[in-house]
């Protein structure tokens, strides 16, 4: 009975706000007829649509669903025929069905034609076969509950030419690296915590953004195999980063994401100085005086969101940096250090302001480069005056209230971005 009352509720919110957002909890649906089906893939219109308690479809259900245009889940779907593969297939939007234990025959030369980012997840085996047949997927390819990967199913995957995300692998033989190593599209390996020097050394030879997350230690040579890297490398996983470690990733050449990294010594921030590309290290939530001094000689772009405070040396160290330089996890600053910064040579993000000075707003102003104020809670008519003279992107975006005088005047500036309900 409560089921039938609960979608009885949701077609008639649907029937009466077709195009928006119900208000009823479709995760709480475990069963859909075509029609209800139907009813809801318009009623979401382009929205997620959720229906995270149905386990099985028909292939109806599976052909009205299909229909809808925005971001599906079906998180708790267990069986799944060809025929209803082929029906979600046609789903011009992201698609995620979450607890397949394995893929009935058919079912992965189905879904490989959808395209866009495909999800699947709870996968507890992975034939050659159905590895072959997604490889075949353009767009994103997720695939979650896998812990190991034979080796005929990573060469087969190894030839899909968009974006690979593996979640949940706990071990990685010789041979599976070296194949993944030679896929061609971002590459994304979520669960290894640790690899061999001969792992790494296949992996590094891949040629697109290669991110290992889970990775926590660089030990036995893996730091420098993975220096060898050349396009975007991403290690949040690592904590801490030993003189040696430094020195081997500073000779990688890309953008070096190390955002798990909470401790940053002066000999790791002088050596990281010299690496060629962005470097991220938004897990630091403190850096001393002396590593400020090294890291602003870096060329390139750096990102500190983690930090919530500088000292004046650091300041003063930091904004002679020549790059972008982010510094989002500031709720406030003096008016000093936003003069002094201000003067930086580059793109500067300062997203986690909420309030700015007339005066602030003035020294910003003169800044070269692109500027993000996407935290901004308000803005006086002053200070958007002296923003509409700033040259190089702005971005002011989040809760920010602004009057129409203050809005008319920053719709001067063509380069400035504002928040969607102050747009044209």
């Amino acid at each position: 009975m409560r089921q039938g009352l609960l979608v009885t509720a949701l077609l008639s919110a649907a029937a009466t706000a077709l195009g928006a957002q119900a208000t009823v909890d479709t995760d709480a649906i475990e069963s859909l007829t075509a029609e209800q089906a139907e009813v809801l893939a318009k009623a979401k219109d382009t929205g997620w649509l959720s229906l995270n308690g149905v386990t099985t479809l028909s292939d109806e259900v599976a052909e009205a669903l299909a229909k809808h245009r925005g971001r599906l889940t079906l998180d708790a779907l267990t069986t799944l025929s060809a025929a209803q593969a082929a029906a979600l297939a046609k789903h011009a939007g992201p698609l995620t069905i979450g607890s397949l234990p394995d893929l009935a025959d058919g079912v992965a030369e189905a879904l490989a034609k959808h395209k866009g980012d495909l999800a699947i997840g709870r996968l507890e085996t992975l034939s050659g076969i159905d590895a072959q047949a997604l490889a075949q997927h353009q767009g994103l390819l997720r695939l979650y509950g896998l812990t190991t990967l034979s080796d005929e199913a990573a060469e087969a995957l190894a030839r899909n030419e968009g974006e690979l995300a593996l979640y949940d692998l706990t071990s990685l033989s010789d041979k599976a690296a070296e194949a993944l190593g030679r896929h061609r599209g971002l590459l994304l390996i979520d669960g290894p915590t640790t690899l061999s020097a001969a792992q790494a050394t296949s992996l590094a030879k891949h040629s697109k953004a290669l991110m290992i997350p889970t990775l926590n230690t660089l030990v036995g040579g893996v730091a420098e195999a993975l220096a060898t890297h050349n396009a975007d490398l991403s290690l949040r996983g690592v904590t801490t980063l030993s003189g040696m470690e430094a020195e081997a990733l500073a000779r990688h050449e890309g953008d070096l994401h190390l955002d798990g990294v909470t401790a940053l010594s002066e000999t790791a921030a002088e050596l990281l100085a010299d690496h060629k590309g962005s470097l991220s290290l938004n897990g630091l939530t403190m850096l001393s005086d002396a590593a400020a001094a090294q890291l602003a000689g870096h060329r390139g772009g750096m990102s500190f969101d983690g930090l919530t405070m500088l000292s004046v040396p650091q300041v003063e160290a930091l904004s002679g940096h020549e790059g972008f330089l982010g510094l989002n996890g500031l709720t406030m600053l003096s008016d000093a250090a936003v003069e002094r910064l201000a003067k930086h040579k580059g793109g500067l993000g300062l997203a986690g302001l909420t309030t700015l000075s007339d005066e602030a707003a003035a020294r910003l102003a003169d800044h070269k480069g692109a500027l993000f104020l996407d935290g901004l809670e308000t803005l006086s008519d002053r200070a958007a005056d002296a923003l509409a003279h700033h040259e190089g992107g702005l971005w002011i975006g989040g809760p920010t209230t602004l009057s129409d005088k203050a809005v008319e005047t920053l719709r001067t500036n063509r380069e400035i971005t504002l928040p969607w309900r102050y747009r044209r």
